[in-house]
């Protein structure tokens, strides 16, 4: 795929997308407009983006106890909320996280599933 504006490469089109496009030009003939994607959801497997995350440094810290990284991460289907602060124990530095459910109904409990804690 690629931008309409810019022309530059935007990334795979999903292999069902694309049979679903074939598809329907074979049927209904070839547009003679760009097919805009508006649904990424298209061709997503669940599982894609399940157990992976992100943290990248926190350029806005309000105060020195504020976390030094933020993010996300997705575990076993469920989003949550990542913070990491940069401490110095006995061996050295190291990175201490907090995960917080993005779901405030779930959020009631901070365990993360399957997980076990201290």
């Amino acid at each position: 795929m690629s931008c309409a504006n810019c022309n530059k490469h935007r990334g795979w089109l999903p292999h069902q997308a694309l049979e679903f496009i074939r598809n329907a030009s074979h049927r209904f003939g070839a547009s003679d407009e760009p097919i805009v994607l508006r649904d990424s959801s298209i061709g997503d497997c669940p599982l894609e983006k399940s157990d992976r995350g992100i943290l990248v440094r926190n350029n806005t810290k309000h105060g020195e106890h504020d976390r030094d990284y933020c993010g996300s991460i997705t575990v076993a289907g469920v989003e949550y909320w990542l913070s990491g602060w940069v401490k110095e124990g006995k061996k050295g530095k190291y990175l201490s996280l907090s995960v917080k459910s993005k779901d405030p109904v779930a959020g009631k409990s901070d365990a993360v599933p399957g997980l076990m804690s201290d």
